[in-house]
């Protein structure tokens, strides 16, 4: 085991190319400064006087990385570059943004500056405080901010009774949002604003769940089908989104997605725009290498929207069971589907022969489409209605969101 002063003084070592990598005027803190530090920023107010530097900022969130939720903008000309690629490819160019996690504002800003009508921020680190707050004064009343974590599911759908008052204050400060919302002049119109964030060391897995998660529940930010979401992803996730376009050509379609992609390439039109360094953030973004056809230096911004026939694609209040249905049918990818499915619907085999599948196709070799039409087909098998996948689909939608217990 490696002596207890030879880890501090690596980790000494550590934070001190941190600060120097930042260009921060601090030399350097020891374990000791650092707590302090930490509690420093976690006690923060949001006046002025107590407003930290950037630099402290970028520091601390370093050192935290690992547990950091949320990367940020802190240079300019990543700010204009990313304003500059959602304008062009917004519906409505000057429509209002919800922009979850803005850190400093530095893209909070350049949207004003671009012309935006409103942008409603939701920031639920208190170091960003002071610095949206001096926007805030700056716009005419054309930015707000609040201190709330929108993506906070366990507080959106609270399963134990001490949850409850955390259920009321989300539930209040959805309608204080979707308020300011309705305000604005493209309220009555087809795509009236747009959701952004960056996201973080989660790749926006989050952020996309708490979509597919809510759409679907008539959630009252999510209600119009038509809204635009821009956010960040990894190049795994554009990779795999490619493979799954049609092609003639037999292919173990599965190899290059799971359930996750599937579900957002049959449901949502997604395009993929500007390329950005995984180091233009705060966190940077993880570049782990995960094959050579990735470049995980790199990030890209999308833009996903659901379809617009998307009732006749699948009704809304299928998407979160079909999301579950997906889920259950990859775990067992490399086994034939029929016994897959047998396993989760009994007696289900001789109807999935009349629909054309075989009893030697694994699940891999079935593409997005067909696992569509398999779940679409499904409701209708009357085996279903008493069927143990139909029992884990309600406690699912009832239950606890995260909870991932097997059938």
């Amino acid at each position: 085991m490696m002596p207890r002063n030879t880890l501090s003084y690596l980790f000494t070592r550590y934070v001190r190319n941190i600060l120097k990598e930042n260009n921060n005027s601090f030399a350097l803190y020891t374990p000791c400064t650092l707590r302090s530090y930490s509690s420093k920023v976690s006690n923060t107010s949001t006046s002025t006087e107590k407003r930290l530097t950037t630099d402290e900022i970028v520091a601390s969130l370093n050192v935290r990385k690992r547990s950091q939720k949320y990367s940020y903008v802190f240079k300019k000309p990543v700010a204009k570059k990313l304003v500059g690629s959602i304008l062009r490819n917004r519906v409505n160019k000057k429509a209002p943004i919800l922009e979850i996690a803005p850190g400093p504002g530095l893209v909070s800003k350049e949207l004003l500056n671009h012309g935006v009508e409103k942008v409603i921020s939701l920031e639920d680190g208190k170091e960003f405080h002071p610095y949206l707050q001096s926007i805030k004064h700056g716009y005419n009343g054309r930015f707000e901010f609040h201190a709330w974590d929108m993506l906070n599911i366990n507080e959106k759908f609270p399963v134990h009774q001490s949850n409850e008052d955390g259920l009321s204050s989300y539930k209040k400060k959805e309608a204080e949002i979707l308020n300011s919302l309705s305000e604005s002049a493209y309220a009555e119109t087809e795509t009236p604003y747009s959701i952004f964030t960056i996201g973080g060391g989660g790749e926006n897995h989050d952020f996309i769940f708490y979509i597919s998660r809510n759409i679907p529940n008539e959630d009252p930010i999510l209600l119009n089908e038509r809204i635009e979401f821009f956010f960040l992803v990894h190049p795994k996730f554009k990779y795999s989104i490619e493979q799954m376009l049609p092609t003639d050509k037999p292919s173990k379609y599965t190899r290059f997605f799971n359930h996750f992609h599937t579900f957002n390439s049959l449901l949502y039109d997604i395009t993929f725009h500007d390329q950005f360094d995984a180091n233009d953030f705060v966190p940077s973004f993880s570049k782990k290498t995960l094959s050579k056809q990735i470049d995980a230096s790199k990030r890209h911004l999308v833009k996903m929207q659901l379809k617009a026939n998307i009732s006749s694609i699948l009704p809304l209040e299928h998407h979160y069971a079909f999301s579950i249905f997906l889920r259950h049918i990859f775990r067992k990818r490399k086994i034939r589907i029929i016994p897959a499915m047998e396993m989760l619907v009994a007696g289900c085999g001789l109807h999935m022969l009349v629909d054309g599948f075989t009893m030697m196709e694994t699940i891999e070799n079935v593409s997005p489409q067909r696992l569509l039409q398999l779940y679409k087909r499904m409701l209708l098998w009357p085996e279903y209605s008493f069927s143990n996948l139909k029992n884990y689909i309600v406690s699912k939608t009832h239950g606890d969101p995260l909870e991932d217990d097997d059938i």
